[in-house]
């Protein structure tokens, strides 16, 4: 039995397209909870930790409460700026 090279291409899982990088979104959590960011290996997520996660597991839990987007840190405005050395290589 022969069986043509495009039939075999249309059976095959398209490993390709599981390979290829998500966006990613940081959330901080809000409770405990599990789940598979590559969609096969279940992990483990800490309340007040921050995680980076594919857009497909962070949007519905920050949708559904369980996370949410961590704070973006801001300088203090106050920040002492030093002087710059003097060259002493000019001299």
């Amino acid at each position: 039995m022969v069986v043509r090279i495009e039939k075999i291409r249309e059976l095959r899982v398209p490993w390709s397209s599981l390979s290829k990088k998500e966006k990613t979104l940081k959330v901080k959590m809000k409770e405990d909870n599990e789940g598979a960011p590559d969609g096969i290996e279940v992990k483990e997520y800490k309340k007040g930790e921050v995680y980076d996660l594919p857009e497909s597991l962070a949007k519905p839990w920050i949708k559904q409460g369980i996370a949410e987007k961590p704070k973006a840190k801001k300088a203090p405005d106050n920040k002492a700026i030093k002087e710059a050395p003097e060259n002493k290589a000019k001299k």
